[in-house]
């Protein structure tokens, strides 16, 4: 199976297999460029999404898909997803928040966005500085995620990450959504679900659109301590309350699994300060 360029501008690279074999199709929004500004390598079909075609869009740096030519590329997506039954938008972060705004202009059939930002220029909803430095990079001509959004999508967060949690209460107080939280799961929600050994299991669920949320906690509740970002991200809402005793243990745990990130933790008890 190899894939073709769609489309391709100096912001966007759009990519698609080299023949159909599914009338199911995800469009992943993805990006060439981490949130912290290093290069990523052109993301592979990854099996999670098996049973659906993929079509990849990848922003060639982090312009939050603040781009001149973004009605050419949703142009081109609709072209390139054309006679596909069912059209997933899908993504995590700033790659989320492409999906819940251009699904609607692409004419996807459902959304699956993970750990998403929601709006970038509404002041009362708080930004992460690496979101803030995104947002300064370029004028931002489209932020309209709730106006653009013609059907409900499937959130996945970590409700115990008050950034994350603010994003998902802007959409909650304004659209139907359906939410899945993963508690102490952090802002890399798949990265946590892989260390508990449960990716596959949960995005499928979630992939083939008929997830129920007590089902994936069945999954997760039980092994979620096997997951370093999940005890950092548990022992870190602890200190940061004030409450250093609950978050001893896991920084216990932290310590045999992660030392790096047991450091971090460490440093959030000494200080009582959230680490960068």
């Amino acid at each position: 199976m190899g894939r073709v360029i769609w489309y391709e501008s100096s912001d966007i690279r759009i990519r698609v297999e080299d023949e159909r074999r599914s009338d199911r199709v995800v469009i992943h929004f993805d990006s060439l460029q981490s949130e912290f500004g290093d290069p990523l390598p052109e993301r592979k079909a990854s099996s999670i999404f098996r049973g659906f075609d993929t079509i990849l869009v990848s922003a060639l740096s982090n312009h939050c898909w603040q781009v001149p030519d973004l009605d050419a590329m949703c142009a081109a997506l609709r072209a390139a997803s054309d006679g596909y039954a069912e059209r997933l938008a899908y993504g995590s972060s700033m790659r989320g928040y492409g999906a819940l705004m251009l699904a609607g202009d692409i004419g996807c059939t459902r959304i699956l966005a993970v750990a998403p930002q929601a709006v970038y220029t509404e002041p009362s909803v708080p930004l992460h500085p690496i979101w803030s430095d995104a947002f300064n990079a370029r004028p931002f001509v489209r932020d309209d995620v709730v106006a653009s959004l013609s059907v409900a999508p499937d959130i996945v967060y970590d409700p115990d990450l008050p950034l994350d949690a603010a994003h998902v209460r802007y959409l909650q107080d304004r659209i139907p959504i359906r939410a899945f939280p993963f508690p102490h799961a952090g802002h890399k929600v798949l990265k946590t679900l892989k260390e508990c050994g449960i990716l596959k299991p949960v995005m499928t669920a979630l992939l083939q659109g008929d997830a129920r949320m007590e089902d994936l906690r069945a999954l997760y509740d039980p092994v979620c301590e096997r997951s370093p970002n999940y005890l950092f991200h548990a022992g870190a809402s602890r200190a940061l309350a004030g409450n250093n005793a609950a978050a001893a243990p896991y920084l216990e745990q932290l310590e045999a699994l992660d030392p790096p990130q047991a450091a971090r933790l460490r440093e959030i008890l000494e200080t009582g300060l959230p680490t960068a």
